[in-house]
């Protein structure tokens, strides 16, 4: 049996929970349309047309930072990190990951005002070359992104 589970970070369900039996070869299980809340077993279409139920501009994930460009990467002994900040006085934290998920680095960042920032993150602290994992968090989100150490 697989589990699908769809839920906002905090715990507020967004879509739907399912657990569904293990899937045959060209079977489809879901829901037809919109009124309709017993899941079935449907007829695949891999080459048919998906109608779009909503097209909605609402904003499901409210960020507070946009990150622009983490470089450069692969990088030696130091990175850049620009941060577009969304609202004045936002906290942040940096931290950074071996491949291991051992944590190498963590940097509180405060009272960002709005605007585009740039941090400087130096790794002259003799942590070894290979990938990493750097994590952006704030208060209302967080985003990872892969670098490349070479010394």
């Amino acid at each position: 049996m697989n589990l699908l589970h769809w839920s906002y970070q905090g715990g507020a369900t967004i879509i739907d929970s399912i657990t569904f039996p293990s899937q045959s070869q060209d079977i489809s299980y879901g829901r037809y349309g919109a009124d309709n809340s017993e899941w079935i077993y449907m007829t695949p279409s891999p080459s048919g047309y998906n109608e779009v139920l909503s097209n909605s501009k609402e904003i499901l994930f409210p960020m507070n930072f946009e990150l622009k460009n983490i470089y450069p990467n692969p990088f030696n002994s130091s990175f850049n990190i620009d941060l577009n900040i969304e609202k004045d006085n936002t906290d942040i934290s940096v931290q950074l990951f071996s491949i291991t998920g051992t944590e190498v680095l963590s940097r509180p960042v405060r009272y960002l005002s709005k605007g585009d920032h740039n941090i400087l993150i130096d790794m002259n602290d003799g942590a070894a070359s290979g990938s990493y994992i750097l994590r952006i968090n704030s208060d209302q989100n967080s985003l990872s992104r892969k670098l490349l150490y070479l010394k």
